[in-house]
């Protein structure tokens, strides 16, 4: 049903929904309140013991016990005797983050589970894992009904999703359905799927949703969107809301607010229909729990109607202490990246080591990213090559400025450490599609214009200082000096580049990467602010995968399927150490491609295959 049929259908029932202003608030003992703890887009998980704590500290008192100070901000009093009914996490639950690249969202689902998230919706980031691994993580998330996943427009998730979740008065009397919406906005995902997934258009959704609500006669009292999706896109929702409201005139379950993600610092807007006495609030907390919304339905007792939204914010900061249970799961998973430290990552003589030979003389290329605004470096390479396959471009370009060490590594080995070092600020990695004339002209004016106003060193043989010095892929960088012919483009062809953001919006002032930047914006093709994946996540998530090849020459495992204990002990070889149980899980999770928690046969013999096919 389209949404003009929908809407003439509801209006030919004479359907009317009302919707009253925080001025028609009733007294307090009239109201029934359905409490929602709301946080969104969670890359560090530090905070979550500290929200765990403060969730369980809501509800009745003992006499000896004191609630939390009222809050200036709030249009009510902060009253911290009630407890939630649901604790929501509204997208980007699973990636980016450091240990997301080398565990695949593992640290985060435990994490979740133990703090107490009862409901979640799907972000963008979501996206970023294979759609297998994204399956198997929802599966562990609901494991026996520990956390909803909330999910109702990306079609295909399977059976660990729900369209829809219902929550209720502590009373039992106010039954409230929660929604998972998922941006359907234009740029959000490359190719505006959902990895390969449909996303159905958010406002057709919502107003589906209504209908399927009403027809089951589930008597719900209200609706709630957990959205993910920009702030604009949140404010065109609750017109469509107030629209379709104004239309009514029997009471159908829409409600006041939409609980949102994806902007990562707090908002709190009110978006007010021109003709009507009403209002939609739109809620974000900002990311990695700094804070919690707290989010107050309050039903009028006898009528069932929402009468009032309150919403306060509480800053979860030294004031609460971390629930040390909590702490001990998050500390748990996070001891993978202190084991990493000193682990390495990168071998050439293992890893690429083809391209670690110049074809041109057969003598043996460094590992090295000295001089990387001078020329091009193997270090950059190698970089760029890890970050081409992980995200499947054509090309990958970085320029020489975020290149940090300026190192020659001669035992050709890189760690965790050293890659840190490297790459020590976040490079925002995105993918765009471009000319291979255009691309091959920002190359070469990346290489040969000095960027005004900025002053540029120059080396005794002549060569100038340039922090754009884009550093490619060794796929280009042997196509353009000649050496090889197989990957060879023409000026017209369509290529899907990954590069830093901010190149495009005129950081080091590259003028055809500017020119760009406009030309995709005019064609509403521009990368959504969001959608991005940190160059050193990527890189780690590559190399892992490599330190594979690496066990599987120097060990040798006379049976499949390949268990934790084997590997632990692979591991253990190789550093001269006791790895932390969260580093043999990252290098499982690296590989595997099911949850059974071990490597068969065919997905180690699959990473073989791909290891022994590079050059």
């Amino acid at each position: 049903m389209s949404s003009s049929a929908a809407i003439d259908f509801f209006a030919s029932k004479n359907v009317n929904v009302r919707a009253s202003s925080t001025a028609r608030a009733a007294e307090a003992e009239d109201l029934i309140t359905v409490r929602l703890v709301s946080i969104n887009d969670v890359y560090d998980l530090t905070r979550l013991p500290r929200l765990a704590s403060f969730v369980r500290s809501l509800g009745p008192k003992k006499s000896s016990e004191n609630s939390n100070a009222n809050d200036a901000s709030t249009t009510i009093d902060f009253d911290d005797t009630i407890p939630p009914s649901a604790v929501t996490l509204s997208g980007d639950f699973l990636y980016p983050s450091a240990l997301s690249s080398i565990d695949n969202g593992r640290g985060h689902v435990a994490a979740l589970r133990a703090a107490g998230i009862t409901h979640v919706s799907l972000g963008n980031h979501e996206a970023d894992l294979p759609l297998d691994v994204i399956k198997d993580r929802l599966g562990q998330l609901s494991q026996r009904g520990r956390i909803v996943v909330l999910n109702s427009n990306v079609s295909g998730l399977g059976r660990h999703s729900r369209e829809i979740g219902i929550i209720g008065s502590n009373c039992g009397k106010i039954k409230v359905g929660l929604l998972g919406l998922l941006s359907s906005e234009s740029g959000m995902f490359r190719d505006g799927t959902f990895r390969g997934l449909n996303i159905g258009d958010v406002r057709e959704k919502y107003l589906q949703m209504m209908e399927k609500v009403d027809m089951m006669g589930n008597n719900m009292d209200c609706l709630v969107p957990l959205t993910h999706q920009s702030l604009n896109a949140d404010a065109e929702l609750a017109k469509w809301m107030l629209d379709i409201q104004s239309r009514f005139e029997k009471k159908l379950p829409t409600g006041e607010v939409i609980i949102g993600g994806h902007e990562h610092v707090k908002i709190h807007e009110f978006i007010e229909s021109d003709e009507h006495d009403r209002t939609v609030q739109i809620i974000k907390s900002g990311q990695d729990a700094e804070r919690a919304a707290i989010i107050d339905l309050q039903f009028n007792a006898s009528t069932r109607i929402l009468e009032h939204v309150a919403v306060h914010f509480e800053e979860l900061d030294e004031r609460h202490q971390p629930c040390p249970i909590v702490s001990s799961i998050v500390n748990k998973h996070l001891s993978a990246l202190d084991q990493l430290q000193d682990f390495i990552v990168f071998d050439k003589n293992t890893m690429l080591s083809d391209y670690f030979i110049d074809p041109s003389t057969g003598e043996d290329l460094p590992l090295s990213s000295k001089l990387p605004r001078y020329e091009q470096t193997t270090v950059g390479a190698m970089f760029c090559t890890a970050i081409k396959s992980e995200l499947g471009a054509d090309v990958c370009i970085i320029n020489g400025a975020p290149i940090k060490a300026s190192k020659l590594y001669a035992d050709g080995t890189m760690s965790y450490d050293g890659l840190r070092n490297e790459l020590p600020f976040p490079l925002k990695m995105v993918m765009v599609e471009m000319t291979y004339k255009q691309l091959r002209d920002a190359i070469q004016y990346s290489r040969s214009n000095v960027e005004k106003g900025k002053t540029s060193n120059m080396l005794e043989d002549g060569r100038i200082e340039r922090r754009g010095y884009l550093q490619t892929d060794f796929d280009y960088w042997r196509q353009s000096c000649g050496e090889d012919r197989n990957h060879d483009f023409n000026d017209d062809q369509i290529l899907s580049v990954a590069l830093p953001r901010n190149l495009l919006k005129g950081f080091c002032k590259i003028q055809p990467l500017m020119d760009l930047q406009n030309e995709l914006e005019a064609r509403n093709a521009l990368p959504n602010k969001d959608d991005y994946i940190k160059a050193v996540d990527l890189i780690v998530r590559y190399c892992c995968k490599d330190r594979w090849a690496t066990i599987a020459q120097n060990f040798s495992f006379t049976a499949f399927p390949i268990v934790r204990e084997e590997l632990h002990t692979a591991i253990k070889l190789m550093l001269g150490e006791e790895p932390s149980d969260a580093l043999v899980d990252s290098m499982v999770d690296a590989l595997h491609e099911n949850a059974d928690g071990f490597i068969d046969e065919n997905e180690f013999n699959k990473l073989l295959s791909k290891v022994r096919s590079q050059p």
